[in-house]
């Protein structure tokens, strides 16, 4: 990734590949859940698209997503 990406580039990769660790430390460092990319997917549009069938994204208490 180029250094001036938007972090949530990041975070739509390691959601396509299914990568807990990753998005694990993408939400951590503040990437935001419900960001979008240049196609207005957000990383959950991406994990489903690849079949991540379970994958789960926590942020703050109020936001929870889960793909099953």
């Amino acid at each position: 990734m180029a250094d001036d990406a938007p972090a949530f580039v990041d975070l739509h990769a390691a959601a396509r590949a299914g990568d807990l660790d990753a998005l694990g430390a993408r939400v951590a460092a503040g990437d935001e859940v419900d960001g979008r990319d240049k196609h207005k997917r957000t990383a959950l549009h991406m994990a489903a698209w690849a079949g991540q069938v379970s994958l789960q994204i926590r942020a703050p208490p109020s936001l929870l997503f889960v793909v099953a």
